[in-house]
């Protein structure tokens, strides 16, 4: 049973079809004690940085997934979700930190030429090992940001892309998993990652 946190805060409904169209069963987690009885997690996010710690503090949701991640059962966060694994972001004040699962930081995009912020559209990732990447090296997927994360440790990078600068686009520490892009708005690549996350 995958477990999709439900914080207030992204298309949980999106993510939950699109696992359940791959053939995967789902819970909508709205209690931090219903975490432990999942096989994997995932914390989607669209939204605000603060508010995203905010939220998953005001509902309970911190030590649970802690808890969880230390269980060594796979996690995924989606887009917000992934920042939110990070230790901080610039979008947020300075005392407000993320879970702190992965060393590194989140940044704004600076404004360049021919490159409009919000980064939205289909753009193409490139793994940096395939070998144990749930990724295929080359193919596109669906991007709505206006920041990336930054890894301080670069065995954790699982993939990359490129909108004006090169960024950390899909993220990988033991039972870890993150991704910038929505898996559940790229079309086929998008399936085929979250039935692997599933088959886990």
């Amino acid at each position: 049973m995958i477990g999709i946190i439900d914080y207030n805060l992204g298309n949980i409904a999106s993510v939950a079809n699109a696992l359940c169209r791959v053939g995967h069963s789902v819970m909508i987690v709205t209690k931090p004690e219903q975490l432990s009885g999942c096989s994997h997690a995932v914390l989607p996010g669209v939204g605000a940085f603060q508010t995203g710690m905010r939220n998953l503090e005001d509902l309970g949701f911190i030590d649970s997934i802690t808890k969880y991640i230390e269980s060594g059962k796979p996690f995924l966060g989606i887009c917000l979700g992934m920042q939110l694994l990070f230790n901080s972001s610039e979008e947020a004040e300075p005392d407000c930190r993320g879970l702190g699962l992965v060393n590194g930081t989140v940044r704004s995009f600076e404004s360049k030429v021919g490159n409009y912020i919000p980064h939205v559209g289909w753009n193409d990732v490139t793994t940096q090992d395939e070998s144990r990447s749930l990724l295929n090296s080359g193919e596109s997927f669906y991007f709505v940001h206006s920041y990336y994360c930054i890894c301080s440790d670069k065995r954790d990078i699982d993939a990359k892309s490129f909108y004006g600068i090169d960024f950390d686009v899909s993220i990988r520490k033991e039972n870890v998993f993150g991704v910038q892009f929505h898996p559940e708005k790229s079309h086929k690549p998008g399936l085929e990652f979250l039935k692997k996350f599933g088959d886990l």
